[in-house]
């Protein structure tokens, strides 16, 4: 790829299936006497920046691949503006302008099978129906960091269900003291253009605990939905345990935050004990201890601070603490473990990936052809998503499965890796995107009543229609 020198993009971007009702609108189920025409459909709850997909039962001869069909195939309640292609020999792609789906709504579907095969009359219009997910965010907070002990920082993650743009994100969130500080947020952008980090640096600590609400306001996202939440900041000289938290990376342990720098020169044991463990490691990172230990075997630990444990200024702790903590199954996860940029004139592209409590994920790669490439650079940065669905197309989908070898331990996070060079070949001057995502189905996590809900799908993710009709049909 030295042509121009784009190089492959491996995005770390994670979509996970989300999970929710359809509202009091009636669902739109085709009849089953499509099947010798359709294979399946986009139906049921969608991203807002999904597309709307037919797959055909057979090759269609004398198509164009990603060239605008000229033909108006799709017609929408409320409409849609937007165009379609033809992705494959039998399947065609209607993609929405963007901000063309709306949250929230029910969308009735027409496609006209009969201006592309020849069918009766009765089968010349194809009905269907889909549900664009709600626009929602959330907020999460990480603890305190405390490095100099008169100073704080707060840090969390906002996540979106959609793509939002960073410039709104900033202007949307607010941060503010009980005293009245002079606060300066932070609001950085990460390799997923659904999720930002925030930080809250220099404030000041007081001789009493003072207050830090944290605000973002979902008006310019076109949320209906104020988030607000009051952290604590300890006040000086008040040497105590803040939280105690399991934690799942970069190993499984547990996070013990106080309010000050912990001394790094006394011996943790036996200021530190957890009697269900034999054996684990302690570390010292400022105002955290990590204790790092395997989960196998243990359903429950219990985490024991003496108050001779000391800080920084020679302090002892002000009262010893315990908390007993189980040992939950973690929830179904898949994560990449390289982000960045990677050239791709090597004979292996190997992409390594971890997950947890997942049997299988599903592999997409989109890629962006060299024609493409300066308008989607001109809306994002390299590893970006924005205008994908109008300069990229879907060229390769796969289930990997990994439960194989049933060795792998699938309830504790395993490393995977995959070898792209076996299934793509590159062009010279193009991007690949290359996502993972799972779907409930691939879930190893115990869980009840995990078929009542319909599940979110992306472009990708089909309704076959002989599924989706009743037995009585």
């Amino acid at each position: 790829m030295k042509k121009i020198e784009y190089p492959l993009t491996f995005a770390a971007v994670i979509l996970f299936s989300l999970y929710a009702f359809f509202s009091c609108s009636k669902e739109i189920v085709p009849a089953s006497e499509f099947v010798p025409y359709i294979n399946a459909y986009t139906g049921g709850l969608i991203y807002p920046t999904s597309t709307i997909q037919i797959e055909l039962a057979n090759d269609q001869a004398d198509i164009e691949i990603n060239t605008e069909v000229k033909d108006k195939l799709f017609s929408f309640s409320p409409s849609i503006k937007g165009k379609a292609y033809w992705v494959s020999s039998r399947s065609i792609e209607f993609v929405p302008e963007e901000g063309a789906l709306k949250s929230g709504e029910n969308y009735e579907a027409e496609f006209k099978l009969g201006k592309v095969i020849k069918v009766d009359k009765r089968h010349k219009t194809f009905f269907f129906s889909f549900k664009v997910e709600e626009r929602d965010f959330d907020i999460q907070e990480d603890p305190l960091d405390i490095i100099d002990p008169k100073l704080v920082t707060a840090t969390g993650i906002i996540r979106f269900s959609d793509d939002v743009k960073l410039d709104l994100v900033r202007k949307a969130f607010s941060a503010k003291t009980s005293d009245n500080q002079a606060l300066s947020p932070v609001i950085e952008s990460t390799n997923n253009t659904k999720i930002f980090r925030y930080s809250i640096a220099d404030i000041k600590r007081s001789q009493t605990d003072i207050d830090l609400e944290i605000t973002l306001n979902g008006k310019a996202f076109d949320i209906d939905k104020t988030f607000s939440k009051t952290l604590s900041i300890p006040a000086l000289d008040v040497f105590k345990v803040l939280s105690a938290e399991l934690i799942s990376e970069p190993e499984n342990g547990v996070r013990i935050n106080f309010s000050y720098p912990v001394s790094t020169t006394q011996d943790l044991r036996g200021l530190i004990t957890i009697p269900e463990l034999s054996n684990f490691t302690r570390q010292v990172q400022n105002n955290r201890v990590i204790i790092y230990f395997e989960r196998k075997g243990v359903d429950k630990i219990t985490v024991n601070v003496n108050k001779g444990l000391q800080n920084t200024q020679g302090e002892k702790l002000e009262d010893a603490f315990s908390i007993t903590l189980s040992l939950e199954s973690l929830k179904p996860q898949v994560e990449m473990l390289k982000s960045g940029n990677i050239i791709p004139n090597v004979n292996n592209l190997i992409l390594p990936f971890r997950a947890v409590n997942l049997s299988a994920v599903d592999l997409k790669i989109i890629k962006i052809y060299e024609s493409n490439v300066l308008m989607f650079l001109q809306a994002n940065p390299l590893n970006g998503s924005r205008e994908l669905r109008r300069a990229g197309r879907l060229v390769y989908k796969k289930t990997i499965q990994l439960d194989n070898p049933a060795s792998k331990k699938l309830q504790d996070w395993q490393n995977y890796s995959i070898d792209l060079s076996k299934i793509m070949r590159q062009e010279p001057g193009a991007i690949y995107r290359i996502e993972l995502s799972f779907k409930q189905a691939y879930s190893t996590y115990p869980c009840e009543n995990s078929g009542d809900a319909a599940s979110a799908s992306d472009s990708g993710n089909l309704t076959p229609i002989a599924s989706s009709v009743d037995e009585d049909d």
